[in-house]
């Protein structure tokens, strides 16, 4: 039932290894068809892979870095303290050396609504964060799961940031486009 209510690319981009993140969607989306629990969201620590170029540095922890063998396909297998990510690209580690990086996975399920995407990105925009990856699957029955990879929050405050999005989130549900977005326009235009 799960996979029939989202669109082919859903099942063709989540991480089939990882069940219980499947299982962590279909919770989240029966939340939020309840009215008390309508923006359901889930944040948490994952470790994010990206294609090696040229330096790499890799942090687990927000205050540590240190330089990584991009040559060395297992590091990131050895030294991972987190889960990878639900989605996203996955190359292969014999052809394409990586790097990694702890970053937060948020996943938020809501109603469906036009500029649902924008109004997120704006909200974490607006809070600090930078996305690095962002996917939105809009469901047969009128909701949506969205997924955000993102940095510029501490990792040891990953319960902080949920409950700023817990306040946060709600604000947009009557709202055409967060303040943040009219205040980008307007300087567009200005300067």
């Amino acid at each position: 039932m799960h996979f029939r209510r989202l669109p082919k690319s859903y099942a063709l981009n989540v991480n089939v290894k990882r069940a219980q993140d499947v299982l962590m969607h279909k919770r989240l989306l029966h939340m939020a068809r309840d009215p008390a629990t309508r923006h359901a969201i889930e944040v948490r620590v994952v470790q994010a892979h990206f294609p090696a170029s040229g330096n790499c540095s890799y942090s687990f922890y927000s205050n540590s870095q240190r330089k990584v063998d991009p040559q060395r396909s297992d590091y990131c297998r050895e030294n991972g303290a987190h889960p990878p990510t639900a989605f996203g690209s996955s190359p292969d580690t014999n052809d394409n050396p990586l790097c990694c990086r702890a970053m937060h996975e948020i996943t938020i399920s809501t109603n469906d609504k036009p500029k649902l995407l924008s109004q997120l990105t704006s909200l974490l925009f607006e809070i600090g964060l930078n996305i690095q990856e962002a996917h939105l699957f809009s469901t047969v029955d009128g909701y949506s799961l969205v997924f955000f990879l993102v940095h510029g929050w501490a990792l040891e405050e990953t319960e902080q940031l949920r409950n700023t999005l817990v306040k946060k989130i709600p604000i947009i549900e009557g709202s055409p486009l967060p303040t943040i977005v009219m205040r980008l326009v307007l300087r567009f235009k200005q300067g």
